[in-house]
């Protein structure tokens, strides 16, 4: 059987890298006595797949991954057992147990929810602003690859762009940079190139929220069958 598991990491643990989170997360299976499943081989390695890493520094509550078990467990325990040995900024938020044959939706996952608002409690953007970037068919912008720096146009990549408490804050649905989209820094500096917003990215506190299939589901459409706890 496999478990999918949805969890957070908040606060300091935002400045850890993905494969840094990856490994604290092994190591937190091991001491919870979870009986993982072990590829073969020479240098077998514990049978788990994590969700597209998000940028280092952006605290997340949408963090899966999908572990495979050698045995059963009730994702009651495995959560329980689990939050026992994680540190206090990651914690398990859901689980489910489901069958080996059930395909994976890690990998299905397009789209990112983030919330951005400035650190300091003012009004910093209007919905003439939104309305200037959504109504624009092109916006070109700089996206660092491996290659180096790349001129693309963002404007596919923004699914969802709304104003929230008058210009408090705003809530935005992008395209994942696993799929070929863009992390919320970039929308940041768009809106400093097309519209008077001016605004750095450092003053700025964003949340990743959750992720979504490129249709807009949720990762499982079967929400009732999650444990909460």
């Amino acid at each position: 059987m496999r478990m999918l598991v949805h969890f957070s990491k908040e606060n300091d643990l935002r400045f850890i890298s993905h494969l840094d989170m990856v490994h604290a997360m092994e190591r937190a299976l091991r001491r919870a006595d979870i009986p993982m499943a072990y590829s073969k081989g020479f240098s077998p390695h514990a049978k788990i797949s994590f969700s597209a890493p998000t940028p280092l520094g952006i605290p997340s509550s949408a963090e899966y991954m999908d572990v495979h078990l050698v045995k059963p467990l009730s994702a009651k325990i495995f959560v329980q057992r689990l939050n026992d040995v994680l540190p206090s900024d990651m914690h398990v938020l859901e689980a489910m147990e489901i069958d080996d044959d059930v395909p994976g939706v890690l990998g299905k996952a397009a789209i990112g929810c983030y919330t951005i608002r400035p650190y300091e409690s003012v009004q910093w953007i209007s919905q003439s602003h939104i309305n200037v970037l959504m109504s624009m068919n092109d916006i070109i912008m700089e996206k660092r690859t491996k290659k180096g720096l790349k001129e693309i146009n963002i404007r596919p990549c923004i699914k969802e762009l709304i104003l929230m408490r008058e210009g408090q804050y705003i809530t935005t649905k992008l395209l994942l940079p696993s799929v070929g989209g863009i992390n919320p820094d970039i929308l940041l500096e768009a809106f400093n190139i097309y519209t008077d917003v001016r605004t750095d990215v450092g003053d700025m506190a964003i949340h990743k929220d959750d992720i979504l299939l490129e249709d807009g589901r949720v990762l499982l459409t079967e929400q009732s069958s999650w444990v909460n706890l």
